[in-house]
């Protein structure tokens, strides 16, 4: 399930329940909120400038605190809300017989130099799947190459920039003025001379 699906169907549980959920802006760290109680009524308040994902964690952090056991939804919401445990995740990819690949990206930090790591590489490994430190560039597409080929489907890379060159566009006018330039000194006498 896409993250947006889910902030919706969080959306719906919450309404379900009376719970309003409203997006503003708030000051301060950015991705804050949480549940209050206004006028007598719950409400969840979520910082406008979260990222979905944020979003997400924010909504079900606040409806974990009510029993929702009579409000239907999807297995995967209903997770999120409740929280489940590395091993509860790994044990039902398993069971799905789904191998997990996991590429962690961290600068200039090799295979076991973060603490998490501890933590990922024996779970990941358990799947069938693999674990990959993507330490730079390179890496991460060397990664993303080999999950492709060893997975079924076919992974799509687009590269990004946000940065982009300009200096054809401040060569090109100042050749526009070199050339402007010779054209008035060869041209016109009152140029050919210095003041």
């Amino acid at each position: 399930m896409k993250i947006d699906e889910q902030l919706r169907e969080l959306e719906g549980v919450a309404e379900k329940k009376k719970i309003k959920v409203s997006y503003e802006n708030i000051g301060g760290e950015l991705g804050a909120g949480g549940l209050c109680k206004v006028k007598g009524e719950h409400r969840v308040i979520v910082d406008r400038r979260a990222t979905d994902g944020e979003k997400v964690t924010v909504i079900a952090t606040a409806l974990a605190r009510f029993p929702l056991e009579d409000v239907f939804m999807s297995e995967d919401t209903r997770a999120i809300i409740n929280g489940r445990t590395l091993d509860e995740i790994v044990q039902a990819t398993i069971d799905a017989k789904i191998p997990l690949y996991f590429v962690r990206t961290n600068y200039e930090r090799e295979r076991g130099k973060v603490i998490p790591d501890e933590l990922w590489i024996p779970a990941v490994e358990k799947t069938g799947g693999k674990f990959y430190a993507a330490n730079n560039e390179k890496a991460l597409l060397d990664a993303i190459a080999e999950i492709d080929t060893a997975s079924t489907g076919t992974i799509e890379v687009r590269q990004y920039s946000s940065q982009q060159p300009r200096f054809a566009v401040f060569a090109l006018i100042a050749g526009a003025f070199w050339t402007s330039a010779a054209a008035l000194k060869l041209g016109i006498p009152y140029f050919q001379k210095l003041p």
